[in-house]
């Protein structure tokens, strides 16, 4: 028991640190201990929902690396995990569904993908709701990024590739961390969501 609790905490902590490092532009040392996180989590040292949430991880540090298809394996292995716990009656991941589904939906904007963005982001809004889950990222603006995802979609049916070139500079800023200020010990700006989501540690006697 006390191993296993061990492991608990160690991958919990390797979540956090990989997320901490993806966020300081160390790509190298947060897909090494995402791997290890997960690793352990597959070995039982976590619960279902949170070696999705690792997966999750590690597909936005390899998106950072644009290695895209990569990025895509991983998220899809996240949404497998959630969709059997959805199917046997855990409809509390709705809203974490919908967060994969919304960095699916950004990687796919980056590939050009946007008719199959478009359906992804619309059906994230349906799944979130009105969800006030601090792992959601309630910055986002909805309505926003549904009429620049249509933008973009009547630009290259039209040709004027002006409005998409715009959005996916925008998208590849949001996945792009800032360097320190020089000097000024500013904290890095945070891409996708603003805290770690690996949550799920149970309490052991």
């Amino acid at each position: 028991m006390q191993r296993r609790y061990v492991d608990f905490r160690l991958a919990h902590t390797l979540n956090d640190y990989a997320y901490r490092q993806r966020l300081l532009g160390l790509f190298g040392e947060a897909q090494a201990a995402i791997e290890e996180c997960i690793a352990l989590k597959e070995g039982g040292a976590a619960l279902p929902r949170s070696l999705a949430v690792s997966l999750s991880e590690y597909s936005q540090i390899l998106v950072v690396q644009g290695r895209l298809r990569e990025a895509l394996t991983y998220n899809g292995k996240a949404l497998q995990v959630l969709d059997k716990l959805i199917e046997e009656g855990d409809k509390s991941l709705n809203a974490e569904k919908g967060m994969l589904l919304t960095e699916r939906a950004q990687i796919y904007m980056q590939q050009a993908r946007v008719e199959e963005a478009k359906q992804l982001f619309q059906q994230a809004v349906d799944l979130i709701g009105n969800s006030t889950s601090r792992r959601w990222p309630l910055t986002m603006n909805w309505p926003g990024w549904l009429t620049r995802v249509h933008s973009a979609a009547r630009s290259k049916e039209s040709g004027r590739g002006s409005v998409f070139a715009g959005m996916k500079k925008k998208l590849r800023s949001r996945w792009q961390i800032s360097s320190f200020a020089q000097g000024k010990g500013n904290s890095p700006t945070v891409s996708s969501r603003g805290t770690s989501r690996d949550c799920s540690i149970p309490e052991f006697p």
